[in-house]
């Protein structure tokens, strides 16, 4: 995703680690790398650096990252996986990345957010009630649970 957008002014990171073991995943040196956070500042700091928050997972529950980075007024694109769908509504409140390849298609949606800013506002906007929508991102989750 990264080598696809060197053209656009993105600078992209990688927060944290791989979760069971080494990924093998080769991370080019221009991608800044930071630990994983868990303290309360530590997670402030890691959201500051960011715009979008890309989650390009092939299993997850619900990630409260996604909605802690609503909170926070961040743009999440993620995969459309387990209960994701439950805390992103698709080109509302941040994007979900259906089927495969992810790659291409998180690349024109960044390319997208790029080139038009009314689709960042509208989206950031969205999230302007944060605290609403933690509310109800919360109730979804509580009445899927149920």
């Amino acid at each position: 995703i990264a080598k696809a957008c060197r053209d656009l002014p993105i600078d992209f990171s990688i927060t944290g680690s791989a979760v069971l073991g080494d990924s093998g995943l080769q991370i080019p040196p221009e991608i800044a790398r930071y630990p994983a956070a868990f303290e309360v500042e530590e997670l402030k700091a890691a959201f500051a650096r960011l715009d979008v928050l890309m989650m390009p997972s092939r299993d997850e529950g619900l990630p409260l990252t996604i909605m802690e980075a609503q909170r926070v007024g961040l743009i999440p694109m993620a995969t459309d996986v387990g209960a994701v769908s439950e805390a992103i509504e698709d080109g509302v409140n941040g994007f979900l990345i259906e089927g495969r390849p992810v790659a291409p298609q998180m690349v024109a949606l960044l390319r997208r957010l790029v080139s038009e800013p009314g689709l960042r506002q509208s989206i950031t906007g969205s999230l302007g009630g944060v605290d609403q929508r933690w509310d109800l991102n919360a109730q979804r989750l509580i009445e899927g649970l149920l």
